[in-house]
């Protein structure tokens, strides 16, 4: 998932930043969240379809593995590791991710029986994202 390159483009005028929309399934939906929460100004609109699971509530004894597999089955974020029974205390979550957002129109596709995430978890994130963006959809 090599986004951030892609900003490149938007230096030629034919290119419309207005209408440029980021959108990815799994690891790439997640990365879309995170792309457009940074780069907001260059990005008309995000999707994300089974993105993401919350990690503060994603701990070992869930059926996703937890965050275990973010840092040691595939190496995308390491220092998750670092929070290994200590879930709560990871300084960002994806409340912050969406709230990032705001008001970048977002839509979020959760599976409801999806071995990536827990559905409940994903809504309870996006219903509580939509008090501040109401341009954010499940």
């Amino acid at each position: 998932a090599r986004v951030y390159p892609s900003l490149d483009c938007l230096e030629f005028p034919e290119i419309d930043a207005s209408n440029i929309f980021v959108a990815g399934f799994s690891l790439g939906g997640n990365v879309a969240l995170h792309f457009a929460s940074l780069y907001p100004e260059n990005v008309a609109g995000v999707a994300s379809i089974s993105g993401f699971t919350p990690f503060r509530t994603d701990t070992d004894d869930k059926f996703t593995g937890g965050i275990k597999r973010w840092w040691s089955w595939h190496a995308l974020q390491p220092h998750l590791g670092w929070f290994e029974g200590s879930e709560t205390e990871i300084p960002y979550d994806y409340d912050d991710v969406l709230a990032e957002l705001s008001p970048t129109p977002t839509l979020v596709l959760a599976r409801q029986e999806d071995i990536s995430a827990t559905f409940s978890e994903v809504e309870r994130v996006v219903v509580a994202a939509q008090q501040e963006n109401p341009n954010t959809t499940v």
